[in-house]
């Protein structure tokens, strides 16, 4: 199916494209130093990235501490710090995964929406959170899109095949494209 050199290339080329494209994407973040934070009781402390955010509102008591770092990324990102008091924090998000360590001394674990947690002072605690790399369009789209070429494209080359009296090759294409393209557009709308 790809006689042509030149077809080859442009295939080898919009590949490296896409790999570059998608290297960059999740190539770029933001490391933070060391810096100090204060949220009395009632206070909200939000980390957003684009429409995906993490919530971390205080019940009770100060998150109070000298000693916080801040990394985070297009894949997620760690907040981490050394509670001077005591606290009661409830944690918000959105994002695919969120994880918390130190609390209590409690090892790394995985946490729901909405869930409370207890931090004593002088524990070092972690909350990092995970993003799942999710596509620039709607990934349904451009199966659908990709369906109608090939249900309307498939059948075009495969009729030109035949008129070249190519009958085995005119007929897999048009079958397979036809077929393909149906599915694809049905994936596409389900």
């Amino acid at each position: 199916m790809l006689n042509h050199v030149k077809t080859k290339f442009l295939i080898v080329f919009l590949f490296c494209i896409l790999v570059v494209t998608l290297i960059v994407k999740v190539r770029g973040g933001v490391s933070g130093a060391t810096f100090t934070s204060y949220f009395p009781s009632d206070s909200t402390l939000a980390f957003q990235h684009e429409n995906r955010f993490v919530t971390l509102n205080v019940l009770s008591g100060t998150l109070n501490s000298s000693v916080c770092t801040l990394a985070f990324g297009s894949q997620g990102g760690t907040y981490t710090f050394e509670a001077n008091e005591t606290v009661t924090l409830q944690i918000d998000f959105n994002v695919s995964k969120v994880q918390v360590a130190g609390d209590q001394n409690i090892n790394n674990r995985q946490i729901q929406s909405g869930d409370t947690i207890t931090i004593n002072s002088g524990n070092n605690v972690l909350i990092s959170w995970y993003i799942l790399i999710e596509p620039w369009l709607p990934i349904k789209f451009i199966i659908g899109m990709v369906g109608l070429a090939c249900m309307f494209g498939g059948p075009l080359y495969g009729i030109a095949l035949l008129k070249k009296d190519k009958y085995y090759s005119g007929m897999r294409v048009l079958v397979l494209f036809t077929i393909t393209g149906f599915t694809l557009v049905l994936a596409w709308l389900w």
